[in-house]
């Protein structure tokens, strides 16, 4: 905070305050969905987002991937009980009586749309095979398709994959990925995306 203040109020300047800015190049980027919150390890940078019935993590780091994997791993399981599976591209979960308690994505490369491809499977109370594959196989890549619910910023691609996971009602579609639940500006488009979804079925 700039040390400088108004010689009358004593109030900081606070419309100048210098900063320094400076690159970071990380080794690694990552994305964790949990239903509890993570103590998080020592990273370069994290930031929390609340999900509907999860916590979101982003994450990145200067330290070797192998170790922040291992020490990421442990957070996980601290707080989210359950074994721990590998499954392929980076993704690791813990999955306890069919349902996922928790799952995380790691690489070189920030993973833009992991966040939409997890999200439902957290609002599924038990997985079936199939599910648990997709699952720890990466998920399904989609389009995101354009942003549906501004207040959450929720994609249309991950509104049509919590569809696609069960969520067959405007409430159910909120549980799963929170778009609807706050202005409801977006909920006549989510409606058309769920008829498209049961005329597609009966096709």
């Amino acid at each position: 905070m700039n040390p400088a203040v108004d010689p009358i109020s004593g109030q900081p300047e606070l419309k100048h305050t210098p900063v320094e800015i400076q690159r970071l190049d990380m080794h690694w980027h990552g994305t964790i969905l949990a239903r509890r919150p993570v103590m998080m390890p020592e990273v370069s940078y994290w930031a929390r987002i609340r999900g509907a019935g999860y916590h979101a993590y982003i994450v990145a780091g200067e330290q070797p991937f192998a170790g922040a994997q291992r020490a990421l791993s442990a957070a996980l399981r601290a707080t989210n009980p359950g074994p721990l599976l590998n499954g392929d591209a980076g993704v690791t979960a813990i999955i306890s009586d069919g349902r996922v308690e928790a799952v995380m994505v790691m690489g070189e490369a920030r993973d833009e749309s992991a966040r939409d491809r997890f999200a439902p499977f957290m609002a599924i109370d038990r997985l079936t095979v199939e599910q648990r594959n997709e699952l720890l196989h990466g998920g399904a890549e989609s389009d995101r398709g354009g942003e549906i619910c501004a207040c959450f910023n929720v994609s249309c691609g991950a509104v049509e994959k919590a569809i696609a996971c069960g969520a067959t009602t405007l409430d159910a579609v909120g549980g799963a990925t929170r778009a609807g639940t706050n202005c409801g500006s977006c909920r006549p488009e989510i409606r058309a995306l769920l008829r498209a979804a049961r005329l597609k079925q009966a096709a």
